[in-house]
């Protein structure tokens, strides 16, 4: 009689726990439909698990964790760990300190600065006619007006930056020859292409990392970029007939070349490279 009894209750503790195992409700008559786990530390969210959920947590059967939500993002996604409401790390947390990450993913707060070194490196075209509509590449002389960080150009268009975080800055100026052979500002509406490129063939990488407007009022743009590798930049621009009454740098009346070609006499970019710390 003592056999059949253990044998009972072994066999209804197999199925209870496995029973258990499959789906857990802590103070929740109703576990959200796909979790492991689920807990609704006051006891107050709705049947159907939509409402007054933001002190729920759920472990769902795929492994994701939602704290303040019974519906974490979708696996497909690759969000593992979703939190409705904010999150606190204590170790290290100070005033106007940043969130980073180390190649790991170990996460830290960091200070955020700018370093010291920069470089400013100077690429131009003399004497181009170029037709609108066309992105060509700047080159023919390439140098720096300053090179803190060491960095490299073949002399002619480009700038390979090593690996590491940025603050690039991009700018440009024109001068082209009047029909009277005058030199003048040339206002027209200019695009200015920061490329990746190939030392080895010159061929530039599509799309472009970034690109500024040039005019009087808007001479360049800056980007943080950062670079798992070394990187090797070259600068491209477009010239772009906007058709008359469009005074996109130029004040009223608007009135382009007749034609769409616009002989230039210097095309100079800048590029401004400071080089992030604190990370």
């Amino acid at each position: 009689m003592r056999a059949i009894s253990f044998f009972l209750f072994s066999t209804a503790l197999f199925f209870s726990t496995n029973s258990f195992s499959q789906q857990i409700g802590i103070n929740t008559k109703t576990p959200k439909t796909g979790t492991t786990l689920h807990i609704d530390s006051q006891g107050n969210t709705s049947a159907d698990n939509t409402t007054n959920t933001t002190d729920d947590v759920v472990v769902m059967s795929d492994g994701r964790l939602g704290i303040g939500t019974t519906s974490p993002s979708d696996i497909t996604t690759g969000v593992k760990v979703e939190v409705d409401g904010q999150f606190r790390l204590r170790q290290g947390a100070a005033l106007e300190k940043i969130l980073m990450t180390d190649a790991n993913g170990n996460a830290s707060w960091q200070s955020f600065s700018l370093g010291d070194f920069s470089s400013e490196f100077v690429v131009e075209s003399p004497f181009l006619t170029i037709p609108s509509g066309n992105i060509y590449k700047v080159q023919t002389i390439a140098t720096f007006r300053f090179n803190q960080l060491e960095l490299k150009t073949d002399g002619t268009s480009s700038l390979t930056i090593p690996p590491g975080r940025y603050l690039i800055s991009l700018s440009n100026n024109l001068t082209y020859i009047s029909a009277s052979n005058n030199l003048a500002e040339f206002n027209e509406y200019v695009k200015v292409y920061l490329y990746r490129m190939d030392p080895a063939t010159g061929n530039v990488y599509t799309p472009e990392l970034f690109y500024c407007i040039y005019g009087i009022d808007q001479p360049g743009a800056s980007m943080f970029l950062n670079f798992t590798q070394e990187t090797t930049l070259c600068v491209a621009f477009e010239a772009i007939n906007t058709g008359t009454g469009v005074p996109y740098v130029a004040p009223l009346p608007y009135n382009p070349p007749a034609d769409a070609i616009y002989p230039f006499l210097v095309m100079r970019a800048t590029i401004d490279v400071l080089r992030i710390q604190g990370f």
